[in-house]
Formats: C-alpha cells, structure tokens, sequence
C-alpha cells in the first residue's frame, strides 16, 4: 500500500479514499465495485511532439511545488 497526501489537491476525494484504506487494512470487505483510481499502471497518454516535454516540464514542476510546502 502507498498512503500519501494530496498536496492539498481532491480534498473530499482524499478523505473518501482514506476511508476506503482503512477498511481495506481492517481486513473488512470490499464496498463494492473497484474504485477508478485503483490501477496496475497509468493510463497512456497519446501525445507526440513537443507537447509530452512540456506536459513533463509542468508535471515535474507541480511536483516540485508540492515538495517544497511539505
């Protein structure tokens, strides 16, 4: 398991989440169908040329915002 913050990003998503954790941890069963952000991997995204440097420029970027505050 990866129990992480939000960055203060999806903060009702994040609570409901870690309601779903702990009960996963308890042992309790599942509530239901899986959740959409339970994945073995990441969706791709189909994006070529210039545009993935920039999507990565702006990702590692967030990222580093989030870290600094933390």
């Amino acid at each position: 398991w990866y129990i992480g913050g939000c960055g203060g990003h999806g903060l009702a998503l994040s609570v409901a989440h870690g309601a779903y954790v702990a009960g996963a941890l308890l042992g309790e069963p599942d509530p239901g169908d899986p959740l959409p952000w339970h994945r073995s991997r990441a969706p791709r995204l189909p994006l070529s040329g210039p545009v993935r440097p920039l999507l990565r420029a702006c990702v590692d970027a967030h990222g580093w915002a989030v870290r600094r505050v933390c």
